[in-house]
């Protein structure tokens, strides 16, 4: 499966590649109404390339959008700094170079945001992996298990405290008193969590908890944090 689609993402990708060169000999030769051919050939090849890469990673939508936004800032701060060699006024050559200073962080926010959205596809987990190692927490043979959620270093921690299991969320990143209406956090109560404490305690006493344990990391991940597709970050045991 991987395999394969990968191999269909190179050949879209080609295919692009080769009707946008069509498309531009076309315009040079003025041959107008078959370079609205290869316009609508593109445009269709575009949108199944798009669905193939949402496939391989549910947020590359998110990486083509923060690469646009950080190439088109680029290209903003280009001609900025040319208005801000050209200014006189000291008052507005303050202005103009905190302006400037603040696209500089925004892009680099922009890039950042784009690499680690990229890496995604590398850390696909399905259910069977997640209840096996839900199925070894509960044996005590692991101690912890950390799934990070979102772009955030949102982390869901599962532990065994005595007989129950604890799942909570934490973060050393993100502030959740002042971003409170980022994420939906507000709909943790309806999978038993304190939305003050941000943590469930569940009992640990038969296989119905695995599922359960599951039903909440599927609701947190799509629901709470509305990730797309079946990724999870990264994810560590102890």
């Amino acid at each position: 499966m991987s395999s394969d689609l990968k191999y269909l993402i190179d050949y879209y990708t080609r295919s692009i590649k080769y009707l946008e060169q069509k498309l531009e000999d076309c315009i040079k030769n003025r041959d107008f109404q078959e370079a609205q051919s290869f316009a609508s050939a593109i445009s269709y090849t575009s949108s199944k390339l798009s669905i193939l890469k949402s496939v391989d990673n549910p947020k590359s939508r998110d990486v083509y959008n923060y690469k646009f936004l950080s190439t088109s800032l680029e290209g903003m701060l280009a001609s900025f700094e040319e208005r801000l060699k050209a200014s006189e006024s000291l008052a507005a050559l303050e202005s103009m170079q905190r302006r400037r200073d603040q696209m500089k962080v925004q892009i680099r926010e922009y890039k950042e945001k784009a690499l680690r959205y990229s890496r995604t596809n590398n850390y696909h987990l399905d259910d069977d992996t997640i209840l096996g190692l839900l199925h070894q927490l509960m044996n005590k043979e692991l101690e912890v298990l950390h799934l990070e959620l979102t772009v955030d270093e949102i982390i869901l921690q599962i532990k065994q405290v005595g007989e129950h299991v604890e799942c909570s969320l934490f973060s050393d990143k993100y502030d959740f008193q002042s971003n409170p209406e980022q994420y939906k956090f507000n709909l943790l109560s309806d999978v038993g969590f304190n939305v003050n404490t941000l943590k469930v305690l569940l009992s640990n006493d038969s296989e119905i908890d695995r599922i359960k344990i599951l039903e909440i990391i599927s609701f947190i991940t799509y629901e709470v944090f509305t990730v797309r597709g079946d990724s999870i970050l990264y994810i560590r045991i102890q």
